[in-house]
């Protein structure tokens, strides 16, 4: 995993390309150059650690570009939960709930995210607002797509446990 300059990254991804993602939905222009100057990118190669069990969660992650796997700890080993893509998040749950990492994610192709520690977040809040309440709207709506992925996987193996 390697950090790169956010103002040479969103010039090779371009705004309009940053726009279209579901994090960034709805959000100003100016807002989206902040987080991307201010916030931390990370280029990682296929099989590089974003992050692992016990971590800090102090922050959370967008995926710019390409695709990370999120496995999460079990008594006995991982299971893959999930695999994220451009515009996914990841870590979002740790930051608000004050908990550190329950899971590992790695690179599973050559990617670009974006991390936005608790300080970016919280001055997001204070010096841009109505920006700051767009990005948790979709923030939210990203957790509650995850919450119905979840429960419909987990009613699915339940049912076919019965069956």
């Amino acid at each position: 995993m390697k950090q790169v300059d956010g103002e040479t990254t969103l010039n090779l991804l371009g705004m309009d390309y940053l726009k279209e993602a579901s994090t960034f939905g709805a959000l100003s222009s100016e807002a989206i150059k902040e987080l991307m100057t201010k916030g931390t990118i990370y280029l990682l190669q296929p099989g590089d650690l974003l992050f692992r069990v016990g971590d800090s969660g102090n922050s959370f992650f967008v995926v710019l570009k390409g695709t990370i796997e999120y496995h999460h700890a079990l008594e006995d080993g991982y299971e893959q939960l999930n695999e994220l893509n451009y515009g996914d998040l990841i870590g979002f749950v740790n930051l608000i709930t004050l908990t550190s990492r329950l899971g590992t994610a790695t690179a599973a192709t050559e990617s670009y995210v974006l991390e936005v520690s608790d300080d970016l977040f919280y001055a997001l809040h204070c010096e841009r607002p109505v920006d700051f309440g767009l990005l948790l709207l979709n923030l939210a709506r990203d957790m509650g797509r995850r919450i119905i992925y979840l429960a419909t996987h987990w009613a699915k193996q339940k049912h076919e446990l019965h069956n």
